[in-house]
């Protein structure tokens, strides 16, 4: 019986999976908007500032800061609008995404950053309420990231909040 080539490539797609296969993003949000995505991501800590993980894709993407003093390391990271000035370990949040008019805009206002795996690289999950920008309605963000390096701070950058 001969195989037919589409339909090997078919196969062959169906048995990988679609999205990112190393470091990444995977997230939902319910509530005002309802939608998920799963996005490639990167890490990056400018000096002793918060690791800055950012996953985007197009007009679909999620930032998480973690703030610590010194390494990060595995446990629950408080999200609230003002991490950058609370106890440590802290955490901040905010993600975007088309919504059937434009591009909504998220930022959260409390929940928890769950890290469970750090070192040389981050894995953990989030689950957040976040308020959206301009417009009418909260949402509750879920997910989870798993294998992302934390790179230097590019040197042609300063680190956030300077």
């Amino acid at each position: 019986m001969a195989v037919r080539p589409r339909l090997l490539a078919g196969a062959l797609i169906a048995a990988t999976g679609c999205g990112p296969r190393g470091p990444s993003v995977e997230m939902a949000w319910t509530g005002a908007d309802t939608g998920a995505a799963t996005l490639a991501a990167t890490a990056t800590r400018c000096g002793a500032g918060p690791v800055a993980l950012v996953a985007i894709s197009g007009d679909t993407g999620i930032a998480i800061s973690l703030y610590v003093a010194g390494e990060v390391v595995a446990g629950a990271y408080p999200v609230s609008l003002s991490a950058a000035g609370a106890a440590l370990p802290a955490a901040a949040v905010g993600a975007r995404w088309l919504d059937s008019t434009s591009v909504a805009a998220y930022r959260a206002r409390g929940g928890t950053v769950t890290v469970t795996e750090a070192g040389a690289t981050l894995g953990g999950r989030f689950s957040v309420e976040a308020t959206q920008l301009e417009g009418p309605g909260p949402v509750t963000l879920t997910g989870s990231f798993r294998n992302i390096p934390i790179a230097p701070c590019p040197a042609d950058t300063s680190p956030p909040g300077v």
